[in-house]
C-alpha cells in the first residue's frame, strides 16, 4: 500500500529536500545588512575625517603662533640695537619673509619713571591661514646716567 501524500507533507518533504541540499541555509550577508554595515563605516571615517582635519588645524594655528613670537623678539631685538630710534613704526616687512608685517610704537609709563611701554604687533596674511601677536615690554631708552646716585660700586 502506497503512503497518502497530502498538500502538508509535499511542503515539508520540499523543505527537508533543500536543507539537505544546502539551498534554504544562511552563509552570507543580505544585501541590507551589507549597506547598513557600509553606512556605519561611512559614518565613523567621516568623524575620524573630521577629527584628523580639526588637529591639522589647530597644529597650523601653533606653529603660526610660535613663529609670531619669535617674530616679535626679532623685531624688540632689532629695535634695541638702534636704540629704539625711528619710532612709531608701521606695517614694516621681515627680510626673510614678505608675508609677516610688523609695527612698533613707545608710550611712556606713569608708574615707573625712566621707562617706556614697547609694543611690538606682529601679522602675517597668508593663503592658509593668519595669525596676528603682539609683545609689550617696558625698556629704558635712556642710558643710565653714572654717578653717586646708580647704586652701584665706585
Amino acid at each position: 500500500m502506497q503512503p497518502r501524500t497530502t498538500a502538508r507533507s509535499l511542503r515539508v518533504g520540499r523543505r527537508c529536500m533543500a536543507d539537505r541540499h544546502g539551498l534554504r541555509s544562511r552563509h552570507g550577508l543580505s544585501l541590507v545588512e551589507v549597506v547598513a554595515a557600509s553606512a556605519i563605516l561611512a559614518m565613523a571615517l567621516a568623524a575620524l575625517g573630521q577629527q584628523v582635519f580639526l588637529g591639522y588645524k589647530a597644529s597650523v594655528r601653533s606653529d603660526l603662533q610660535a613663529e609670531a613670537a619669535i617674530r616679535c623678539q626679532t623685531a624688540v631685538n632689532t629695535l634695541r640695537a638702534s636704540n629704539y630710534k625711528g619710532l612709531p613704526i608701521r606695517l614694516r616687512s621681515f627680510a626673510d619673509d614678505r608675508r609677516w608685517l610688523w609695527s612698533a610704537s613707545l608710550s611712556s609709563v606713569d608708574r615707573f619713571p625712566g621707562l617706556q611701554q614697547l609694543e611690538i604687533r606682529v601679522h602675517r596674511s597668508g593663503d592658509q591661514a593668519s595669525s596676528e601677536w603682539s609683545l609689550v615690554r617696558l625698556v629704558r631708552t635712556e642710558p643710565l646716567r653714572s654717578g653717586s646716585s646708580s647704586g652701584g660700586l665706585q
